[in-house]
């Protein structure tokens, strides 16, 4: 009878085992160098923990972004990236704070169109374009108009612009910021068209959709991150989306509507220090071009309504981006004079 019992536990020990070892194996990453797309991964890739520094409150468009790509770059990393959120200066701070970090490539940085800008207005002490390398462009996306669904001065985005007209100065605006490429474009979108408004910067995106949300603020303008998702709820209507391509169904751009604008979205993507390893950045780039060819990851871009938006580009297309973008912003600034 023992003999039995002793076999009975042999038996469910080894089934444990088996079991355990399940587990590790489809829990366990697979090897980076193994994957197809990703070259060796380079001896002086970070050996810790990956922080990536965003410039913005949780929950708003910036944050959301990163924490989505970075969230499938982790299957192809065997150190743990994480996200802390230093807002402030339209991401400017946060900037600041991580080029006082090693550049050793543990500190990664989420980038905006605010910390180029902050840079351009002499508002910071870094060179956008010196101080930092780019890894790879996330996205491009535009910026759109809503106001709340409830309103009972306006039900569509004709009834919208003829009482915008008609009542100068009375409707507020609620943005994420100052001097930011959603300010600009907000600025673009009214005064470029003779409509005359009131801009109520908030301290990022999500604040201002709470202003909005609270009645606050009569409208609001941000990504379509922002914004789609009050409108699938039904307590939001679209004005408009900014740009010349449509990226909602249904819903007209500004250019439909007679509006011109100067500025009409922003841009996501991640820099690093300058000094970290051309190969460590285009290691890292590689994996973040995996991520947005992920049939899974771009269908959680559609369910966001960002998957039109994708558009990776790696160091060298992003460097290029971003000069072209700087120089935009530049002159756009020395139009309003606050360049520095």
């Amino acid at each position: 009878m023992k003999k039995i019992v002793s076999l009975i536990l042999v038996c469910a020990l080894a089934l444990t085992f088996v079991a355990c070892g399940t587990k590790t194996e489809q829990t366990s990453t697979q090897p980076a160098a193994q994957v197809e797309g990703l070259p060796a991964k380079p001896a002086d890739f970070p050996k810790s923990t990956i922080t990536c520094y965003v410039g913005y409150a949780a929950g708003g468009g910036v944050d959301t972004a990163a924490r989505l790509l970075l969230k499938y770059a982790q299957k192809y990393l065997d150190v743990p990236v994480v996200v802390t959120n230093v807002t402030g200066a339209a991401g400017a701070v946060a900037v600041t704070q991580a080029l006082s970090n090693k550049a050793d490539g543990t500190t990664l940085i989420s980038i905006a169109s605010g910390a180029m800008l902050g840079d351009i207005t002499g508002a910071v002490q870094y060179d956008f374009l010196k101080d930092l390398q780019m890894v790879a462009l996330q996205d491009s996306v535009p910026y759109s108009l809503v106001f709340r669904s409830d309103d009972t001065r306006f039900s569509t985005p004709e009834e919208f612009l003829a009482y915008v007209k008609d009542h100068p100065g009375e409707l507020t605006v609620g943005t994420s910021g100052v001097n930011n490429a959603n300010y600009f474009a907000t600025k673009s979108f009214f005064e470029d068209n003779g409509m005359k408004v009131e801009i109520v910067p908030f301290g990022g995106s999500a604040e201002a959709k709470s202003g909005f949300l609270g009645k606050h603020v009569d409208l609001f303008c941000e990504t379509i991150l922002e914004t789609i998702q009050m409108n699938r709820d039904g307590s939001a209507t679209f004005v408009c989306t900014f740009g010349d391509e449509p990226y909602v169904e249904g819903v007209k751009t500004n250019k439909d509507l007679g509006i011109n604008m100067s500025v009409t979205g922003t841009f996501r993507g991640y820099a690093y220090k300058a000094g970290v390893s051309k190969e460590v950045i285009e290691y890292l780039s590689a994996i973040f071009k995996l991520c947005e060819q992920d049939p899974e990851f771009i269908a959680e871009c559609a369910n966001l309504g960002l998957d039109k938006c994708i558009n990776y580009k790696d160091p060298a297309e992003s460097s290029a981006f971003m000069q072209n973008e700087y120089d935009s912003y530049t002159k756009f600034c020395k139009e309003l004079g606050i360049a520095k």
